[in-house]
């Protein structure tokens, strides 16, 4: 991610370890020109990051959770089709599309999203173990 960045912006903009300590969670809020950094490298626009903190306990939202969970799993799967030099162009427009939804709309795809998870182990799981047996 930090290469990516640095070839577009120019070298030293972003360091692997400042994008560490984003994943790990470091580092709660970065600031504008950081949060337009990634914004560019995930093809969302940069007013995702206004959900960062809830008002009363400046700590991070349930939705800014969700949203560096997905970026951290994207992420993972960028660095993964990087070196296959093949990007996931599905998993790009979920990302696009997910930063252009109100915190609302952010919550029920996060539900979604959740039940196909559920939906997809349930079929795998009838997949391996077989069909009921009837007696």
């Amino acid at each position: 991610m930090a290469e990516e960045i640095n070839k577009k912006f120019g070298p030293g903009s972003i360091s692997d370890e400042y994008v560490r300590k984003l994943r790990r969670g470091d580092i709660k809020s970065p600031s504008v020109l950081m949060a337009s950094y990634l914004a560019w490298f995930f093809k969302m626009p940069l007013d995702v990051f206004q959900t960062a903190t809830d008002d009363e306990s400046n700590e991070p939202s349930e939705i800014a959770n969700k949203v560096m969970a997905e970026l951290q799993r994207i992420a993972a799967d960028k660095s993964r089709q990087h070196q296959e030099s093949e990007p996931n162009e599905t998993i790009q427009v979920l990302a696009r599309s997910a930063g252009r939804l109100s915190q609302e709309g952010l919550r029920r795809a996060a539900k979604y999203v959740q039940q196909l998870e559920q939906l997809e182990q349930m079929e795998g799981q009838l997949q391996t173990d077989g069909p009921p047996e009837n007696h």
